[in-house]
């Protein structure tokens, strides 16, 4: 996979897609895999920092869901 410098980020919706909030993380140099993944981390670390109980994760990258 490529690597270089690569930043993250995200944003988080409720269930009728209203905006809650947004995120950025600047990552150096990494794969991009590796970039997905600390996407999904960082979304679920919010969530639960804020206590959210049911949420739906989606993602464009295969290789990170699997």
């Amino acid at each position: 996979m490529d690597s270089g410098l690569i930043a993250t980020a995200g944003v988080v919706r409720n269930n009728n897609g209203d905006w809650i909030l947004n995120y950025n993380r600047f990552l150096d140099n990494c794969s991009i895999f590796d970039a997905e993944i600390w996407g999904l981390l960082d979304d679920l670390s919010l969530l639960h920092e804020q206590r959210h109980r049911r949420v739906i994760i989606q993602s464009n990258s295969l290789e990170a869901v699997k």
